[in-house]
């Protein structure tokens, strides 16, 4: 039993107090409360009763001073002792009281459902990011992606199911129904990954209980064992000239659209990704210095393309047909999405109108606007700078330069080696 002081208790004897010093006891209508100083110096209140039933000693903490002040301290001192005058025990009445508070907060846990978990992460972390300008800001095309991805893979009957039951095995299942389904590993692994990000984000946040186990993770374990592979085959598919030339040829009157020959046009011209592309808007081009001036990118950072001859009096012919956007969506008057490039290629292969070449992407034209930069003889810095990659290493560091004028030149020469290219075609 801890010593009592001979000190009154008040405000000064509380504040004089140090560590190993006796308990400050109440007296009058204040008995029972105590003030106890740890080895610390933290200074708590205590209230000392016996149990209205058993009348055994007990004690409950009331609050730690200064936090707590004395005149608090005296309040909530009486409204102990009213619960005690009750015939209850404060301490067993607060030990209830958390289980009960404990017991609420796992039945709110219990209502959240995965598609709750899947938006929380993407209103509070992935929208959040997008609009921020920090260094934990995210481009449009990752927020699109990561809303596109959760919001259709999350299937109404998945997504329903109460966030704290999922199973890793159900996970799984559906990470392998992806793949089956659409022949898709790449997006299966997205999926995952953003899920399990979701389920992170959603923890820390205390939007799930801290304890509870990410079931992406064990699944994720689980498909690796299983040898399940989550991501594209790295291509390597580059057009030769010959193939440049029947793709030339063929394009302006492919069954592809009229907007899906246009940004691949664009494409071969500037080396931009078919995504850059799909997003332009008017406002970005300025075709007196023959520049698209994209905002953003895969890297989040924007750059200005420059743009040929060639391309400048493309986009001149369409300036006449589109408003705001280059390449506007006929339904909904926003820009078309990049996937439906991706769709409209493959239902060409299905109806045998595609071109007869070794199957190729729209990505695979990038790569062969890069290769050919170099066969032509763009130095390094430059080529890459066409593409919007960053250079690495000490040049990533101290190189700033923009390459503007040089991407100019390069560009230009290789528009005019696709124009000759077509031109050997048709002769």
């Amino acid at each position: 039993m801890t010593r009592e002081s001979s000190k009154s208790l008040c405000d000064l004897s509380i504040k004089t107090m140090k560590a190993g010093d006796k308990e400050l006891v109440g007296t009058g209508k204040h008995i029972g409360l105590r003030v106890y100083v740890g080895k610390t110096g933290k200074k708590s209140f205590i209230y000392r009763y016996r149990h209205p039933m058993t009348k055994k000693l007990k004690q409950i903490k009331i609050g730690t001073y200064p936090q707590l002040t004395l005149a608090k301290a005296y309040v909530e001192l009486e409204e102990l002792k009213a619960i005690r005058a009750q015939g209850v025990c404060p301490a067993e009445k607060r030990k209830n009281e958390r289980k009960q508070n404990e017991i609420d907060a796992e039945s709110i846990f219990d209502s959240i459902t995965i598609r709750d978990v899947a938006r929380y992460y993407l209103s509070e972390s992935i929208e959040r990011r997008a609009s921020s300008k920090g260094d934990d800001s995210i481009s449009d095309s990752r927020r699109r992606e990561a809303i596109r991805t959760l919001e259709k893979d999350i299937t109404p009957e998945f997504g329903v199911k109460s966030a704290l039951s999922l199973l890793p095995s159900q996970v799984t299942q559906l990470v392998k129904q992806i793949i089956e389904d659409r022949n898709s590993r790449v997006q299966a692994g997205r999926f995952l990954g953003e899920l399990s990000l979701a389920y992170d984000f959603s923890i820390g946040m205390g939007y799930l209980p801290e304890d509870f186990a990410n079931p992406c993770i064990t699944a994720k374990k689980s498909l690796k064992l299983a040898r399940y592979k989550l991501t594209s085959n790295k291509r390597q598919r580059v057009l030769d000239d010959d193939e440049l030339k029947q793709l030339l040829d063929w394009l302006p009157r492919s069954k592809f659209s009229t907007h899906h020959k246009g940004i691949l046009r664009l494409a071969l011209w500037t080396g931009c990704r078919t995504g850059e592309l799909c997003i332009a808007s008017w406002d970005d081009i300025d075709l007196d210095r023959g520049v698209y001036r994209l905002k953003t990118s895969k890297n989040g950072k924007g750059r200005n393309v420059q743009l040929s001859r060639q391309a400048i009096e493309f986009l001149k012919g369409l300036r006449v047909t589109t408003d705001k956007y280059l390449f506007p969506s006929q339904r909904t008057g926003n820009p078309i999405q990049q996937k439906q490039m991706s769709e409209q290629a493959w239902q060409l292969r299905e109806k045998g109108w595609m071109i007869d070449l070794e199957p190729w992407t729209a990505h695979d034209l990038r790569r062969t606007v890069r290769t050919k930069l170099s066969a032509l003889g763009c130095p390094h810095d430059v080529a890459e700078t066409i593409l919007g990659h960053e250079l690495g290493g000490v040049a990533g560091v101290y190189n700033v330069h923009k390459y503007e004028e040089e991407s100019k030149e390069w560009l230009q020469k290789w528009a005019d080696y696709l124009e000759r290219l077509l031109l050997e075609k048709k002769i």
